[in-house]
């Protein structure tokens, strides 16, 4: 399994859903590359919340 799906495996066995549990909230998640991120969705309003709320891995 490449890197990139293994991490993104671990954040979300790992980290979301324990927070699932504790709120009882499915969270959706969104995996894009830095470089098309930045590049296609820098002027959209979730790139701005994400940016200023997100979490970095």
């Amino acid at each position: 399994m490449p890197e990139s799906e293994e991490l993104k495996r671990k954040v979300r066995r790992d980290i979301l859903q324990e927070i699932e549990w504790k709120t009882f909230e499915v969270i959706q998640t969104i995996w894009h590359n830095k470089e098309e991120w930045e590049n296609e969705y820098a002027v959209t309003n979730i790139y701005e919340s994400i940016k200023e709320e997100g979490i970095i891995v």
